[in-house]
């Protein structure tokens, strides 16, 4: 639940501590006929303030219901659209081009390093985005190159090769673009919502989806024992830049 849902949900509780709260009031200065701080009969108004209280107690329980219910179906679409992605990526690329790399690099295998690059935004996996990625990554002192990786699929893989002066690489990067997909389902969602600010609504459910996709790709990975062959790299492209640690420079 984000900070803004937390603080409605305790702008509601008070209001409907309040109500009730004075409408136990106004019951008990009618029972035991104690004056008001206003010019009221307080039989009249403990019967309406208990009718307000009653109607706004089952609005936001109604409200509630229904937020809540979305919410539970938003993530659940979320999971199982994150789920299917992360693992037909681990699934029909990732787990065999490791082994393909591992096997080619033989007595060397430990040292193999596969780059995956998440994105903030799914912007960032279009196709001028990558090209100003490589071109920083090579402003780091890395000459890249691609590899057709023959993985016994209907058409190769390629994958970028990361060399840094005369080291014979055991370096790898790839770009999920799987993931521009979501694209298309976020349009789909905002096509019937009235946003101030549809570019930002855009943004932020393609980020959501990201990192749904980012949690469930970090469970495939421990689960299938590859996660101590691949980095997660964002933006930053920290562990490629010059202060990465000397186990990232192999």
């Amino acid at each position: 639940m984000s900070a803004r849902d937390r603080w409605l949900q305790r702008m509601h509780r008070s209001l409907l501590g309040l109500l009730w709260a004075s409408t136990l009031a106004v019951v008990l200065a009618w029972i035991f006929n104690w004056p008001l701080p206003i010019a009221a009969d307080p039989e009249p108004l403990s019967v309406l303030l208990g009718m307000i209280s009653g109607s706004v107690t089952w609005l936001y329980g109604l409200a509630a219901k229904r937020f809540t219910q979305a919410r539970t179906e938003l993530a659940e679409e979320r999971y199982s659209l994150a789920h299917a992605l992360a693992f037909g990526y681990v699934q029909n690329f990732l787990s065999p081009a490791l082994t393909h790399l591992l096997e080619q690099a033989g007595p060397r295998a430990s040292r193999v390093v596969f780059y995956i690059y998440l994105p903030g935004e799914l912007a960032e996996l279009e196709d001028e985005a990558v090209k100003r990625t490589v071109i920083r990554m090579r402003g780091f002192g890395y000459e890249t190159r691609t590899v057709q990786l023959d993985l016994r699929q209907p058409r190769p893989r390629e994958v970028l090769s990361l060399l840094k002066g005369a080291a014979d690489s055991l370096r790898y990067f790839d770009f999920p673009t799987t993931l521009l997909t979501l694209r298309h389902l976020v349009d789909f969602k905002l096509e019937s919502r009235k946003d101030s600010s549809p570019e930002e609504a855009r943004r932020e459910l393609g980020r959501a989806y990201i990192e749904q996709f980012r949690a469930e790709l970090e469970k495939q990975l421990v689960e299938r024992e590859l996660a101590r062959h691949v980095v997660l790299v964002d933006r930053r492209l920290t562990p490629l830049a010059p202060e990465a640690t000397p186990a990232m420079e192999g």
